[in-house]
């Protein structure tokens, strides 16, 4: 419907010029306007134009649903599949790093909606067909005026901004860089207060900046240097025709009104034009934008479900390491043959120097990543047999760091299970003493906590996630 709208569009765009020819030449030819006036051509190039504004601004209320729902869409699905990724993947990935592709991928694709689908391919649309109508009509001369200055044009437009491509990749990686670097800074806010690296940070920041500046600098030149070498197309264009044109009626080969509709089409023409190099930039920017997002989406995730899952029938939470070995990198080896069984209902503590794999048994256990060697079995079952979701459902995890949502107090506990009742929140959070403190703030458990619980000490937060484990009611406690 937006597509049968845009035609209509620029069909009645372009049959406009032959009304305004048609009362030129009506006008030139008597004397007494107002008693001669061109009441039924004034008419229809009034609504001839009207029906022109009038169908593209259908066209755009109609695509809007469908442009936005897209979006939505994309922006789901990319969510859904960083979720799906491995632990390894989001510890070499910089999170601000992750924001600014999906932000920018997602407008991309509006941009590409708009600029290339109801907007570049309909300017080409136009231009030939203005062409091919006043080669019909007129000398043969305009057509090729007109060809040459559309074929300068284009040449011009996508050579410079071919070679700006590569200014404008440098640029994007330079804004990457930026919003990373500021995103991880103050994340660790706390951090930088407790070492007064306040200026050694600001500097940091500002190496990044001096190197997006340096870039965005080279991207801005080379645009004014492609805006310039438009015009100067262009007007010698509209020069050569208006020049041709006024041979023609000074010969009597055309009217005074032949002459405006030439001009006036050359006008409406490269108008567009204009906005022909806008739109060919910005739809290079939305697919580089676009190809960033979609290569998020070709990532495969390192942890998946086998194809034939088992089941977990009346699982009792036993767990055994069997001659497990695991190594992040080749040449650094973390667990070499590691065995043990922890029985159901007994406590185990594993104890050892920082970097000897304790927490990498956490991870091995969650199935972040999978042993090199051996295997790690929940009742019985290698986990590499279970889905994620079945297993990873008896086991609560409290962290040593325990960033929370900045959410409520409430929300943050009931995270643990999202069907609980408010009855089994409020018990959970007794059970972790946490039920005094909650008592004692204003707000209660509507209480903000903060952008990773940075409004509560540790102690609290380590609090909150006792009582969110102990929401979840799991058989396997770490």
């Amino acid at each position: 419907m937006a597509l049968v709208c845009l035609i209509v569009s620029k069909v009645a765009l372009v049959a406009v010029p032959f009304f305004y020819r048609d009362m030129i030449d009506h006008l030139s030819r008597t004397q007494g306007v107002w008693v001669t006036l061109p009441w039924g051509i004034l008419l229809i190039y009034g609504s001839t134009r009207l029906a022109s504004t009038f169908f593209s601004e259908i066209r755009d209320s109609v695509f809007v649903p469908v442009e936005q729902r897209a979006i939505r869409h994309l922006s789901l699905t990319v969510f859904k599949h960083l979720h799906t990724l491995s632990l390894r993947f989001h510890l070499d990935r910089k999170t601000g790093h992750l924001t600014q592709i999906i932000d920018r991928g997602t407008r991309g694709i509006e941009m590409f909606f708009r600029f290339f689908v109801f907007n570049l391919c309909p300017t080409l649309v136009e231009f030939i067909l203005v062409i091919v109508l006043v080669s019909l009509l007129y000398h043969g001369v305009f057509s090729v005026i007109l060809v040459l200055t559309l074929g300068g044009y284009v040449w011009v437009t996508f050579r410079i901004s071919a070679w700006r491509v590569g200014l404008m990749r440098q640029t994007n990686a330079a804004s990457n860089q930026n919003s990373a670097r500021a995103v991880d800074s103050l994340i660790n806010y706390t951090t930088v207060q407790y070492f007064g690296h306040k200026e050694a940070e600001a500097a940091s920041f500002d190496t990044f900046l001096e190197d997006y500046e340096t870039k965005a600098k080279k991207n801005k030149l080379s645009l004014c240097f492609l805006n310039l070498s438009q015009s100067v197309i262009l007007c010698i264009g509209i020069v050569c025709v208006m020049g041709f044109g006024c041979l023609q009626v000074i010969q009597g080969h055309m009217t005074v009104g032949d002459f405006v509709l030439i001009t006036t089409f050359m006008l409406q023409a490269y108008m567009p034009l204009h906005i022909l190099g806008f739109s060919y930039r910005e739809t290079r920017q939305a697919l580089m934008d676009m190809d960033d997002l979609f290569q998020l989406l070709t990532v495969q995730p390192e942890i998946t479900d086998p194809p034939h899952p088992l089941p977990l029938t009346r699982p009792q939470g036993r767990v055994v390491f069997d001659n497990v070995s695991f190594a992040y990198e080749r040449e650094r080896s973390i667990l070499n043959g590691v065995s043990f069984v922890i029985e159901p209902g007994q406590t185990v503590a594993i104890v050892g120097p920082s970097g000897a794999g304790k927490s990498t048994l956490v991870s091995l256990l969650f199935r972040f990543f999978d042993p090199v060697a051996g295997c790690v079995q929940v009742d019985g079952i290698d986990l590499r047999n279970l889905t994620l979701t079945s297993f990873r459902s008896l086991i609560s995890v409290i962290p040593q760091d325990t960033p929370l949502f900045n959410d409520t107090l409430y929300n943050n506990i009931a995270y643990g299970n999202l069907h609980a009742t408010r009855k089994e929140v409020l018990n959970a959070t007794h059970q972790a003493a946490l039920l005094p403190f909650v008592e004692k703030l204003p707000q209660g458990f509507e209480t903000l906590v903060g952008e990773r619980g940075l409004k509560l000490s540790g102690g609290e937060k380590q609090r909150v996630a006792i009582a969110r484990a102990l929401l979840k009611n799991p058989k396997i406690f770490v």
